[in-house]
């Protein structure tokens, strides 16, 4: 009896973990062209992780926003993260950098509010250029 309520909760445990995984916060994982790049796109951020320091992409990230075009209108930089606000003509761009590891850096984009895909991408690409 005892084995069958457990593989009757694991079925339920693991039916819920895929409708929460599939229908929550529907992610997409999309291979780079160049250098093998992945990127994660959830609820409108692109997310990838790159194997420098903080400080390194904090840098890089203005720079990149910058060779894009955009204005930084506010930036702030702690000990393991840092966030960009950044204009191009009548849209917002944002940029969450935070340090996983020693030499290891998670940055997220979003453009626009509801979040632009390629956009995002375009200043990741333009972000592992100039690291």
């Amino acid at each position: 009896m005892n084995k069958m309520r457990f593989e009757r909760w694991s079925g339920l445990v693991v039916c819920v973990g895929l409708f929460f995984a599939l229908h929550g916060c529907a992610a997409l994982v999309a291979g780079g062209a160049a250098g093998g790049a992945t990127y994660v796109y959830t609820e409108g951020w692109v997310e990838r992780e790159y194997k420098v320091g903080l400080d390194q992409a904090y840098n890089a990230s203005l720079r990149a926003a910058e060779n894009q075009g955009m204005t930084v209108s506010e930036k702030s930089k702690e000990v393991a993260s840092a966030d960009i606000k950044a204009k191009k003509e009548d849209k917002d761009y944002w940029i969450k950098i935070k340090e996983s590891s020693e030499n290891r850096t998670t940055v997220s984009v979003r453009s626009g509010i509801m979040g632009d895909k390629e956009s995002s991408q375009k200043i990741h690409e333009e972000i592992g250029k100039l690291l």
